[in-house]
């Protein structure tokens, strides 16, 4: 079923199973453009990882990209626009950041348990 986590088999007993038997469900929402200026644009949307069937929140994540082949693309101005936006974001609602944090790591922790190093 997953043949690139083949070579990460030892014997034949081991298996591939649900984290915390938990099936997660992610929920996309674009949200628009942002303008940092020139050519600067970035796509944004908003995710949030669900449990399927109980349908509980288990994080949201509010991303935005800008997409260019060469750093020469990116003006001074544009990226310290961007920077300032980022850090602005997570003074805004320090309440709603949780830093360090990753969406997997959440599903580990369902029950309590972190992730190990090798999971």
């Amino acid at each position: 079923m997953f043949p690139a986590l083949e070579a990460l088999k030892r014997d034949d007993t081991e298996k591939v199973d649900l984290v915390n038997q938990a099936i997660v469900e992610e929920v996309l929402q674009d949200l628009g453009t942002l303008d940092f200026g020139g050519s600067a644009l970035a796509d944004c949307d908003a995710a949030l990882w669900r449990t399927r069937g109980e349908h509980k929140s288990l994080v949201g994540e509010f991303s935005f990209q800008r997409k260019f082949k060469h750093r020469n693309e990116l003006r001074d101005k544009a990226l310290e626009r961007c920077r300032h936006f980022f850090i602005a974001l997570q003074n805004i609602g320090p309440e709603w950041v949780s830093l360090g944090t990753t969406k997997t790591a959440t599903v580990y922790r369902l029950k309590g348990n972190p992730p190990q190093a090798h999971e």
